[in-house]
């Protein structure tokens, strides 16, 4: 990445921060009455279902760089991304983006850290049979520019692949 302009560093580094672990989970009702227990029984669905293989295709919306806007099909195996491709044509993400694509708890991490920070919007949206977020829609800070988050999980699959 060192040719990458330092804004840019700065923007991507702020997509990998939103992606990382939020810790204890903490909260009781989030942004705009947004009830955190909604997650957590998602959560519980998911954790039920008990899978540590299994793919899905992940798209990312941000004020990002590179080739985030792109769909990517994320293979977890044994509960950690084993790759991460680009859905169109099967070439693999370049690895200062892997850390942007997360496993399922991964997501639910995220979503948690949003309630966490008293986001000032949150819509999120979960699989009725497994429990996995379809997609969240996140806005950090009402009229900041730039920190908005938005992805969807389509095609899920249990399994390995």
């Amino acid at each position: 990445m060192s040719n990458v302009a330092p804004h840019i560093v700065r923007r991507l580094l702020l997509v990998a921060a939103l992606a990382l672990p939020a810790g204890a989970c903490e909260y009781a009702f989030g942004p705009d009455g947004y009830d955190a227990r909604e997650l957590e029984r998602a959560r519980d669905r998911w954790r039920r279902e008990g899978l540590s293989d299994y793919r899905y295709e992940f798209e990312l919306h941000c004020y990002c760089v590179g080739d985030l806007y792109r769909p990517v099909t994320v293979r977890v195996r044994n509960g950690a991304v084993h790759s991460a491709v680009y859905a169109d044509n099967g070439a693999p993400v370049p690895d200062e983006y892997l850390p942007l694509y997360r496993t399922i708890d991964g997501l639910f991490e995220v979503i948690g850290d949003a309630i966490n920070r008293h986001a000032d919007y949150l819509d999120v949206e979960y699989d009725d049979v497994y429990g996995y977020p379809r997609f969240a829609d996140i806005d950090y800070e009402h009229g900041t520019a730039d920190d908005e988050v938005y992805f969807t999980v389509r095609r899920f699959r249990p399994g390995r692949f």
